[in-house]
């Protein structure tokens, strides 16, 4: 830059407003195709992650639905006994299978939707 330029440069201000911007730098497409790859894996880790707590979430809540049937705490819940039970499922008649569901669906309905919102 010429005395003049900077003199000149100086009066009206933009003394710092020059060419001095970062130079863009054009990347390649191997570098454009990498950075996508990059963000495509965060993605699918982040939505892995996700559906993980949303799991455990879930397998949490149905172990206080369970407590809150059997109408004792989490840790009095008589795991022999429900385990024994859960087992014989396969074993049962269809109508049996039907039966039960009905009476799940009435007590979801009367009680556990009651305290959700």
């Amino acid at each position: 830059m010429s005395d003049d330029e900077i003199k000149n440069t100086y009066l009206t201000g933009n003394a710092f407003q020059g060419n001095r911007s970062r130079p863009e730098i054009k990347k390649t497409l191997e570098q454009k195709i990498a950075g996508a790859q990059n963000k495509l894996n965060y993605l699918k880790a982040k939505e892995k992650r996700d559906s993980k707590k949303e799991n455990t979430r879930q397998k949490i809540i149905l172990g206080a639905e369970v407590a809150k049937v059997l109408n004792c705490d989490i840790s009095e819940v008589d795991k022999q006994l429900l385990f024994g039970l859960l087992l014989e499922v396969p074993s049962l008649h269809t109508h049996d299978i039907e039966r039960y569901k009905v009476n799940g669906q009435i007590y979801i309905e009367r009680v556990l939707k009651k305290f959700r919102p």
